[in-house]
């Protein structure tokens, strides 16, 4: 069993430039938007608001969110400056046409090897594979694609009540979906779609399975008896605690049979026959 990748989820919304709280991630995730005057910035909503004004990311500069809100958003290139050498990079990216100011950014930044990049269009992941072929790319199944005659906001609503509404549903409709895809390199998937026969899906046509949001020690237990390739959290205690220990130490039964017991408190023993549960 190859242990999963592990990802601190929605990154900038809860580490406060506290590096020690991202130790054990293989990756930082970091949701991509980019202003009217293409300034690259981390932003997983697209709308930006205070008690006056809610104005959209991508149809106001960067000087006019940040004087209109009060809120300066964090560009993309000082994030990965702080960060970079010590995590790798997993950028969302949260809206279309930005292909070439990625495609400069991660060239610029040499992070043709310490990338992942997640997008919903499958066109666009595609084109990146052809110029950025060392990158790691992934297909994200949260929501529709945002095309067509609704608007991006009546898409999600539609997607969420759907969601709810048809839950049951939900793993078959993920493989109907990638069936669809041309071009679907690896899969980004919200863990309440993942069932062993979506996995097994997948894993069959040799397209890894990244899942999220993975915030309690539950749902962490069951993802990893599904063998999914990657998990996606935004609790750094979770993942310093258990998922650090099953990605370096354990091994499969042994780190199987240690995801059933932990607990609070848990910790790693070292005695003269090796490492346990402790």
């Amino acid at each position: 069993m190859t242990k999963p990748l592990l990802f601190a989820h929605r990154t900038i919304e809860w580490f406060s430039w506290d590096k020690d709280k991202l130790k054990g991630f293989d990756y930082v995730e970091l949701d991509v938007r980019k202003t009217k005057d293409g300034i690259l910035v981390v932003s997983h909503d697209r709308s930006i608001k205070n008690r006056i004004h809610r104005i959209l990311v991508d149809t106001h500069s960067y000087i006019e969110i940040k004087q209109k809100t009060g809120i300066a958003l964090p560009r993309l290139r000082e994030v990965v400056n702080e960060l970079n050498g010590k995590v790798k990079f997993n950028l969302d990216l949260k809206q279309e046409g930005m292909i070439s100011d990625i495609v400069k950014f991660v060239s610029h930044h040499k992070l043709e090897d310490q990338i992942m990049l997640d997008s919903f269009s499958h066109e666009e992941l595609y084109i990146l594979s052809q110029v950025l072929p060392q990158a790691k790319l992934t297909y994200s199944f949260n929501y529709a694609d945002r095309r067509g005659l609704f608007s991006h906001k009546t898409i999600r609503l539609i997607g969420y009540l759907a969601f709810f509404i048809f839950r049951p549903l939900w793993p078959r409709l993920v493989k109907v979906m990638a069936n669809r895809k041309p071009f679907v390199p690896a899969a980004s998937i919200y863990w309440r779609a993942v069932n062993p026969g979506v996995v097994d899906f997948f894993h069959k046509r040799n397209i890894p399975v990244y899942t999220f949001p993975v915030e309690s020690q539950k749902v962490f237990k069951k993802m990893l008896e599904l063998k999914v390739d990657g998990i996606k959290t935004s609790n750094p205690e979770l993942i310093q605690g258990k998922a650090l220990y099953v990605r370096q130490h354990a091994e499969e039964d042994l780190a199987l049979s240690c995801a059933k017991v932990l607990k609070p408190g848990f910790k790693i023993k070292t005695t003269d026959s090796g490492v346990v549960c402790g």
